[in-house]
């Protein structure tokens, strides 16, 4: 029982001895690999020969480029999922264009108001919006004015 425990005492005080890798490097300590490479604390360090030993040369200061976020796309409040602007909605007709007045640095002000519905002459057209299958429980007023689409009258429009 002394042999052991004296065995688990001896190797728990040499255990740290035999990482050198965690060490902090500097220059000018001890290396065991030319030309291997470290970075430590913001500096990339070089394995180098000095005389017959291996030393770690002066470190090189190393630039982290911090990614720049992607510009998302824009939710509307009261929007957490993003519906607002995403493929199902209507697309407003084409006669509506953006007025070239509106300047970039104006902050959009908060609406509460969805785009007009639109009547579509068949599915093939509403398809191509974007927006089937038309439900009536999920927009009524789209459904109102699109209910000829809608041709077993079971509340959804263009669901084939």
């Amino acid at each position: 029982m002394k042999r052991l425990l004296s065995l688990l005492v001896l190797l728990g005080l040499l255990l740290p001895l035999t990482f050198p890798a965690n060490a902090a490097i500097k220059a000018g300590t001890t290396c065991t690999k030319l030309n291997s490479t470290k970075t430590y604390a913001g500096y990339k360090y070089k394995c180098v020969k000095s005389g017959k030993k291996l030393v770690w040369g002066k470190g090189v200061k190393v630039v982290v480029n911090k990614p720049t976020p992607s510009p998302s796309k824009p939710t509307a409040i009261g929007d957490p999922v993003g519906a607002i602007g995403s493929s199902s909605t209507p697309t407003p007709s084409p006669t509506a264009t953006p007025s070239s007045a509106v300047s970039a640095t104006t902050s959009p002000t908060p609406s509460k108001t969805k785009p007009a519905p639109v009547k579509y002459k068949n599915c093939t057209e509403a398809r191509a919006a974007g927006i089937t299958p038309i439900r009536k429980e999920t927009d009524p007023e789209l459904y109102a004015l699109n209910t000829a689409l809608d041709g077993d009258k079971d509340g959804d429009a263009c669901e084939n």
